[in-house]
């Protein structure tokens, strides 16, 4: 279960971020994750919460954007979706290509508040 990890990752990166902004406080990440990044969202978000639980971190959210896998074909250079993890061109039939989205693990955006008392 590498939720945990990844998770931890995230709280790294919120304790790293928060002091950049004095008086305010990061009050949720956004994140981008590919469908093909062999991640839970579910899972991440209930690792997330266990660990930023009881903490000065417990008010933070995740707000999770899974990306549709895509694929671009190398025979007649056309981007199009991926579907059942298979790689075939929907426009030629080819199977020469490269996966061009849907494996992303990305801290996308982060929000705060303003003006919290200290």
């Amino acid at each position: 279960m590498h939720e945990i990890s990844l998770a931890q990752s995230v709280i790294d990166f919120v304790n790293n971020e928060k002091d950049k902004y004095p008086n305010s406080r990061i009050v949720k990440v956004k994140l981008k994750i590919g469908k093909l990044a062999s991640v839970f969202p579910d899972t991440l978000t209930f690792a997330f919460q266990s660990l930023v639980e009881n903490t000065p971190l417990s008010h933070v959210k995740l707000e999770i954007l899974e990306l549709e896998p895509k694929g671009y074909c190398k025979d007649c250079s056309k981007q199009h979706p991926l579907y059942d993890n298979v790689f075939q061109c929907p426009f030629c039939g080819s199977s020469n290509g490269d996966i061009t989205e849907g494996t992303e693990f990305l801290i996308d955006s982060f929000e705060i508040e303003e003006n919290v008392p200290t």
